[in-house]
């Protein structure tokens, strides 16, 4: 009986993960009482109290309830109706930062020059919220959202988290170990200090690594995403590599097509990869009577000795960038 070989090209892989589907996050809300605000209620329960009061978090379905002795039933109680608002409540004017751990709102204008946003020391929370804004944390480990509008933010001295939000933000991370997210919109995230972690976001990003070992992880050449001076980072490509077997050759250097027939007891194939960063670099596998474990591999790969049966080869296309 003549031997018979079946070749199969690259396989086709992919991931299906549900980690990738992220669960809404819910914020803590917050409302407000005063101690003479809730004398005065307690003791005029006909009276409504509309006061402005000092924050607290949010406790559902609140109510209060005043007893002359401990024990006794409540000698006067009220509800507390709360109404929460989730859009940004903006502050008019602007506060400065302080040395302490700030949170500062921006407004629907652009806080630029005089009125930008600065967290000075502490550990800050800044918000941009509309406009065209320029936050920068200052010291310590901050958190800024720059919201909607083309924003320039600086995340200062520290470990901080920097969300560019909507439009087309300057994302910089100043000095620290720090984490960057573009957001929608053609954004420039500016790494540089190593082990700074670089999310572009949708859009057409630019990632400035500053010759760091930082972290891209959403690197999309398809979306017109550019690497700058990022040949020692790690970059997560998302386009797949386009991996091609050429040719399939037995030993009389024969092409044979896919699920084809040989007599020789060898093949030998040629493939190709190619993407825009990184080396490339391949695993081949040959599965069968006379199977060929997975391992590093290049263009051509030749197998002898093959014993009779079917064979599947396959070629795994890797990038190190």
């Amino acid at each position: 009986m003549s031997p018979a070989y079946s070749i199969v090209s690259i396989a086709f892989i992919f991931v299906i993960s549900f980690s990738l589907i992220v669960a809404p996050t819910v914020s803590s809300s917050y409302f407000s009482v005063d101690k003479k605000g809730l004398q005065e209620a307690l003791a005029q329960t006909n009276k409504q109290d509309n006061r402005q009061f000092a924050s607290f978090p949010l406790i559902p379905n609140l109510a209060f309830a005043q007893s002359n002795k401990s024990g006794e039933p409540p000698s006067a109680s009220f509800p507390l109706t709360v109404t929460v608002s989730t859009s940004c409540p903006g502050m008019a004017p602007v506060p400065a930062g302080t040395s302490g751990d700030d949170t500062i709102y921006g407004t629907d204008n652009a806080e630029t020059g005089a009125t930008a946003i600065n967290g000075l020391g502490g550990n800050d929370q800044l918000f941009g919220c509309g406009g065209d804004d320029t936050i920068n944390g200052g010291n310590n480990n901050d958190n800024i959202d720059g919201g909607d509008g083309n924003d320039n933010l600086n995340g200062g001295n520290g470990d901080d988290t920097v969300n560019g939000g909507n439009g087309n933000d300057i994302v910089d991370g100043g000095n620290g170990k720090d984490t960057l997210n573009g957001g929608a919109g053609d954004d420039s995230l500016i790494g540089g200090n190593g082990g700074e972690l670089l999310t572009g976001g949708p859009g057409a990003d630019t990632f400035d690594c500053g010759h760091a070992n930082d972290i891209v992880t959403d690197y999309t050449p398809t979306e017109g995403d550019t690497l700058v001076a990022c040949e020692n980072a790690t970059v997560a490509d998302n386009t797949a590599p386009e991996t091609t077997i050429t040719s399939a050759k037995d030993g009389a250097n024969t092409n044979i097509a896919n699920g084809g027939t040989t007599p020789t007891d060898s093949m030998t194939f040629t493939f190709t990869g190619t993407d825009n960063i990184g080396v490339d670099h391949f695993v081949c596998q040959l599965t069968g009577p006379t199977p060929s474990a997975a391992a590093n591999c290049t263009s051509p790969k030749s197998y002898t000795g093959l014993a009779d049966g079917s064979y599947t080869f396959s070629v795994l296309h890797l990038l190190t960038p």
